[in-house]
């Protein structure tokens, strides 16, 4: 149906529900942060190997690589350059994804280019099995161009969680120096690979929050010392377990206290804490920490 507003055509009650509930709204893509929105950990990786870059998207190499955020028309994309090792791939893992999708068709589709034309491989996995469902090779140019891959992907009676993993693989043929581009990452059901679901940021940020953030504490006042000092900080998006909790930097002036560090940490907050080295007044101490509970 066409559901645009000022039409001369109407249709029945039982016509417009059955085209909203065949419609999705707002949660097609099983990808978070497809269009390469949200980057908490910074926007360029210089000489990485295995690490998360951008929120959710995995580099993984037995030699180096850089990946910086780009920009085409306002719209962020991801650039990978291959520098060495064997192999480069980059993926994400989707939470239950074998669990929810299992039996069902499903569209990989992405917008890749390059420095020099070259053969990508795009991969989905059962992580748990590490048993790839679809691996396909395709053409990549030094122009835009969308690729799709229609799989099903296999049932499974597990009640246990099922990871799936989405991979870009295979870099390191583009050659040394050379640089791979994606953008707009998508992978719904149905075999007809739909536009690019483009969810709001703020949205895709607290989405990308269950599974890492960067936790910001400031606390000034008067201290007495080898007293210790600090309070919870709570997450605001509950993470998908308990997370693992890095000193990052200072946050701000520090007077009067040592290192601050996490003695606690939930799903839902952290217990950031410092011990006062002099007392007096105006002392302060602030740390950013990133806490990450990634699959």
């Amino acid at each position: 149906l066409d559901l645009k507003a000022n039409q001369s055509t109407t249709y029945t009650k039982t016509e417009v529900d059955t085209e909203i509930t065949n419609r999705s709204f707002g949660f097609k893509n099983h990808i978070i942060n497809g269009g390469f929105d949200v980057w908490q950990r910074g926007d360029i990786f210089s000489n990485i190997s295995i690490q998360y870059t951008a929120d959710r998207w995995y580099n993984q190499t037995n030699g180096t690589s850089d990946i910086v955020k780009y920009f085409d028309n306002g719209k962020p994309f991801i650039g990978v350059t291959y520098k060495s090792g064997s192999y480069l791939n980059l993926y994400q893992l989707i939470e239950r994804g074998i669990n929810n999708l299992g039996g069902k068709t499903v569209t990989f589709s992405l917008y890749m280019r390059a420095t020099v034309d070259f053969n990508c491989t795009l991969r989905l996995i059962n992580r748990e099995t590490s048993s790839a469902f679809s691996n396909t090779s395709h053409a990549v140019t030094t122009e835009w161009q969308r690729f799709n891959v229609t799989t099903v992907v296999p049932s499974t009676t597990s009640t246990s969680d099922q990871t799936l993993e989405l991979t870009i693989g295979e870099f390191q043929q583009i050659g040394v120096g050379q640089t791979l581009f994606v953008k707009e990452v998508q992978l719904e059901e149905g075999s007809v690979a739909t536009p690019f679901e483009q969810r709001p940021i703020g949205l895709e940020l607290s989405l990308c929050q269950r599974y890492f953030r960067q936790v910001a504490y400031k606390w000034f006042g008067t201290a007495e010392n080898l007293y210790i000092y600090g309070s919870s900080v709570p997450f605001g998006v509950e993470m998908r377990v308990s997370p693992t909790v890095v000193y990052s930097s200072a946050y701000g002036d520090q007077n009067g206290f040592n290192t601050p560090s996490i003695i606690l940490t939930t799903s839902k907050s952290c217990v950031v804490v410092a011990t006062a080295t002099a007392s007096g007044s105006n002392k302060q101490f602030g740390a950013i920490f990133n806490a990450s509970a990634e699959l």
